[in-house]
């Protein structure tokens, strides 16, 4: 199996491509990447790092992928730098994706109530078409609030098997991690008409990367066959570890989670399925 991951590269910090690359690729798919943009650190926490934007390369590296007559059986997408970006995206869908290919989308684009610097107030009405396109989308709580156009700060708990309804009508099988319930923090999800969360204790500090480990996760778990109520707890508790073990190791929190020791747990639930 085939996979394309698009997303950014840090070159310092564990998120985005340096985190697909090796989870899903543990897995035992193939994975071949385009970079959306090069940054010298990820951006939480960091201060004077370096981006830069990868529109024009993506433009002739796709053209290359032409010339070659490449075809994924799966396409995987994270953060995407514009607009501009997000068409780029709906053009290698038509191009290179299998007929029988599966799309998944990580709608990156904010988080704890806050639009993602640099991102115009079009944007999320921009990600919102992709996602209706995409097969899975693993939004964060603010994302989802964007995708949805609810207001961040005003959903309580009892309000959360309605975004969720809502996301469905956007992209019928639809995670949300991040989801704050009094001290816990969770992940939601729909199956069969049927509401289902996850919560586990919210630990202090900002785990930077942790919704790039679950969204990798949920994309091999789903490649690989177990079902879609399997994933997301498989998903989860994987990322629990990894923010626990992260947490615990006192290590700088801003360079990412330490998933590496997990990635045995990977090979063994999933590449050999």
């Amino acid at each position: 199996m085939k996979l394309l991951a698009i997303n950014d590269l840090s070159c310092v910090g564990r998120c985005s491509l340096g985190v697909a690359l090796p989870i899903i690729s543990a897995a035992g798919i193939e994975v071949d990447v385009l970079p959306t943009a090069v940054l010298s650190s990820q951006t939480g926490g960091f201060t004077d790092y370096t981006v830069h934007d990868m529109t024009s390369e993506m433009k002739k590296i796709t053209a290359h992928w032409t010339r070659l007559g490449l075809k994924f059986d799966a396409v995987y997408s994270g953060y995407l730098a514009s607009e501009k970006q997000v068409g780029l995206v709906r053009k290698i869908l038509t191009d290179f994706l299998e007929p029988d290919g599966k799309f998944f989308l990580d709608p990156v684009m904010g988080d704890a109530g806050v639009l993602y610097p640099g991102f115009s107030e079009t944007y999320p009405a921009a990600m919102k078409e992709l996602a209706l396109s995409a097969d899975y989308i693993f939004p964060n709580f603010t994302e989802a609030c964007l995708l949805t156009g609810t207001e961040y700060g005003k959903i309580g708990a009892g309000d959360y098997d309605g975004i969720l309804r809502n996301l469905q009508e956007i992209c019928p099988r639809s995670v949300v991690t991040g989801i704050p319930n009094g001290g816990m923090v969770g992940t939601g999800w729909i199956e069969n008409g049927v509401a289902g969360y996850v919560f586990s204790p919210e630990l202090p500090g900002f785990f930077h990367g942790a919704g790039d480990v679950f969204s990798s996760v949920m994309t091999a778990s789903l490649l690989c066959g177990k079902s879609f109520s399997e994933s997301v707890e498989f998903s989860a508790e994987f990322t629990e570890r990894a923010v626990k073990r992260t947490a615990a190791s006192g290590a700088d929190t801003r360079f990412g989670l330490e998933f590496e020791k997990d990635l045995k747990w990977i090979v063994k639930s999933l590449s050999t399925l």
